[in-house]
């Protein structure tokens, strides 16, 4: 009876296990991929003027929203907020399924892991050189540049970016944006309209940094 007490709570647990995976593992809309194209068309443009021919995404390929994120408070926005909320408590899986558009030649999808795993790397490097460069007062930057790492591995990239899942209410859409970019980068919140057949981005709102 021990046994078989024992057997179904190890099963049970698997279970539960394998329904949290699935649940993690949310599928995001094509409507989603519609707002995700309008943004990146216009962070694209900005990228163009201040990186030039340093402008393909990439993009992390689960959806991320910073936990301090501060969120519109307008009343006119609060179901439209509070979608975005419930959404995102759950990531989403991002995939190769942006429509085509003005906002990139290419894109890539990577993972949290293999970014950490660059940045590590990177982060080593950079140390090892420090300790040598530092010997010497003519080396302006001892150490070099710690992004040298990323950016060997995706030369055209302006850096990467998270996104979160997109929020709706009627014709509005709201969608955060956080991008890593070497020594810069910046956290948005985004609140697009429907125009016709087209998302259109009516307002932003965040920070920027300069490390």
């Amino acid at each position: 009876m021990a046994i078989s007490l024992k057997k179904s709570g190890t099963l049970i647990l698997l279970i539960l296990v394998g329904v949290s995976n699935l649940s993690a593992q949310v599928k995001i809309t094509a409507k989603e991929y519609d707002v995700y194209a309008s943004v990146l068309e216009d962070i694209f443009q900005d990228n163009r003027v201040i990186r030039a021919g340093k402008n393909e995404f990439v993009i992390i390929n689960q959806t991320k929203v910073d936990p301090d994120l501060e969120l519109p408070k307008s009343r006119k926005y609060r179901s439209l907020v509070n979608d975005f909320k419930r959404k995102n408590r759950l990531s989403g899986i991002v995939e190769k399924r942006f429509p085509s558009g003005a906002y990139s030649e290419s894109y890539q999808l990577v993972s949290q892991a293999e970014i950490d795993a660059l940045n590590k790397k990177a982060r080593l490097e950079y140390e090892k050189r420090y300790a040598v460069d530092k010997l010497n007062p003519s080396i302006v930057n001892p150490g070099g540049w710690p992004w040298a790492t990323f950016y060997q591995t995706y030369p055209d990239a302006s850096g990467y970016y998270y996104l979160s899942r997109v929020g709706f209410f009627g014709q509005f859409a709201i969608l955060h944006v956080k991008a890593n970019l070497g020594w810069t980068g910046f956290s948005r919140i985004y609140i697009l309209k429907r125009f016709k057949a087209k998302w259109e981005t009516i307002s932003t709102n965040g920070s920027e940094w300069v490390s």
